[in-house]
């Protein structure tokens, strides 16, 4: 999902095979997670690659299928973060775009998913939640072993 032609191959071979193309899924994504200040460019890049391009490439390469059709549905499967839109905005909103000629384009929202990333992610935050709230608990036990002592 990182080369557009493969993927223009792709959508061309379905049609070829299938006689159209009536539902296209756009489910593939990665994520990386840390601060901007320290987010390494090449997985910006890589995110940008497969979570955005290869959903508008799948798009660019369908949508006129679909259209010749008279009938389609683009199913993206987003983020929760998804949930607003404006026109004009071709890389966010296809569904704007195509809302009169008879395709539909939805984006599905669905939250955190169980899944061994989400996993990974939830006991590094609990680890770092420990940890920050054992050394308030250090530092509160402490400022009052001051505070005895002062008195």
């Amino acid at each position: 999902m990182t080369r557009p032609a493969e993927i223009e191959a792709m959508i061309a071979l379905a049609k070829e095979s299938f006689g159209g193309i009536d539902v296209l899924v756009n489910n593939a994504g990665i994520q990386h997670v840390a601060t901007i200040d320290e987010f390494p460019v090449e997985r910006w890049d890589a995110i940008i690659t497969i979570n955005l391009s290869s959903a508008f490439h799948t798009m660019r390469a369908a949508l006129p299928i679909m259209r010749a059709g008279g009938w389609g549905r683009v199913i993206n499967i987003a983020s929760v973060h998804g949930l607003v839109g404006s026109a004009g905005k071709s890389a966010y909103v296809a569904a704007l775009e195509n809302a009169r000629t008879g395709v539909t384009v939805s984006a599905i929202c669905p939250g955190f998913v169980h899944t061994p990333l989400v996993q990974k992610q939830a006991d590094r935050r609990h680890r770092r939640t420990r940890f920050h709230r054992q050394r308030r608990r250090a530092r509160n036990c402490s400022a009052r072993s001051s505070r005895r002592n002062n008195s």
